[in-house]
């Protein structure tokens, strides 16, 4: 399948030594960079407790991003629908769409994006992960959407604003996300980037599982994968070092910010952080803009996908700009 989709799911990282306020005004100014790009959809990403990624409301983000930017579409990559009620994702999201039409997405995710005791603490200890209170959640907050009431709530209660109408639903992750989506006629995002490369396995599971629905009549699929780009195979990769001397904190539980190159340069791997890498469960895509075209058409053919969702990161704003425009000019 040959791909002619580009998009950002942007998961605001935080640098050594920049404050978070300036993480999330770069933000919206690489929407804005993404928009003049000719990128599809702009993504926000969810994430609690987390020091070195500033994206901890994506639906706040989402209604920056829209407000800064005129075209691109522009959405929650994902909301993490156990952490809310889906009445309230409901009234956001239809808030959203009233004040931006056609040009806002929801994508649902899973799980809780955070450690144990962070979910434990946003949940306020009523964990909502089994698979049959993730299906009535899910079930619930696509009836509240579409400005009904679901099973067992009074029929006065509804989503507002009333006559607003509600944004395209996506679902997001592996397998299980893969199966929910197919069964309710929804199209689906496979996070490649937090997956072992099984990705091509996942979507068969979805296609195969697919049934149609008023939302969609056939399968409609994305993945969503990290990537690096740079002049040269060389440049890329040294600016690669620094995520992933990140990598090797986030395992060790040491991890507060994106380190930058020098940090990495200094960083003395031992084979065992190596071998880690190597078998790393979230692949990356580094290189020139002839290796990235040719490594992500690869995928886009390998998973069956015409749209890819792209995520850099890096310490170096102005990398993490090149890297985009480099990527949109090679595809």
């Amino acid at each position: 399948m040959t791909l002619t989709r580009l998009s950002v799911l942007e998961q605001s990282p935080v640098p050594e030594g920049v404050s978070a306020g300036q993480v999330l005004q770069r933000t919206g100014e690489l929407a804005r960079i993404a928009e003049e790009l000719g990128y599809t959809r702009f993504w926000l990403s969810e994430h609690h407790n987390t020091p070195y990624l500033a994206s901890a409301a994506p639906e706040i983000l989402t209604a920056h991003v829209a407000a800064v930017t005129r075209r691109i579409r522009v959405g929650a990559g994902a909301v993490l629908l156990p952490n809310y009620s889906p009445l309230k994702v409901a009234e956001v999201f239809r808030l959203l769409h009233a004040l931006h039409p056609e040009r806002i997405d929801l994508g649902i995710g899973h799980a809780t994006g955070a450690d144990p005791p962070t979910a434990q603490a946003l949940q306020r200890g009523t964990p909502r992960l089994s698979a049959q209170a993730s299906e009535r959640a899910m079930a619930d907050l696509l009836i509240y959407l579409a400005g009904g009431s679901p099973p067992g709530a009074q029929e006065s209660v509804r989503a507002v604003p009333l006559h607003s109408g509600s944004p395209p639903v996506w679902t997001v992750g592996g397998y299980t996300a893969a199966r929910q989506s197919a069964c309710l006629g929804l199209p689906f995002v496979l996070a490649h980037f937090t997956n072992r490369p099984d990705g091509g396995d996942v979507l068969e599971v979805y296609r195969h599982a697919f049934q149609p629905s008023s939302r969609l009549d056939q399968p409609m699929a994305a993945a969503a994968v990290s990537v690096i780009c740079a002049e040269t195979d060389p440049a890329a990769r040294r600016i690669a070092s620094s995520f992933q001397l990140l990598r090797v904190r986030i395992e060790d539980g040491s991890a507060t910010c994106i380190p930058s190159v020098e940090d990495a340069s200094r960083h003395t791997f031992t084979k065992a952080q190596q071998a880690g890498l190597r078998q790393a469960r979230n692949p990356l895509v580094v290189g020139s803009p002839e290796r990235v075209h040719e490594e992500l058409n690869t995928l886009s053919e390998t998973l069956g996908v015409e749209e890819l969702l792209v995520t850099t990161i890096c310490h170096d704003f102005a990398d993490r700009v090149r890297s985009y425009e480099m990527i949109a000019r090679a595809i």
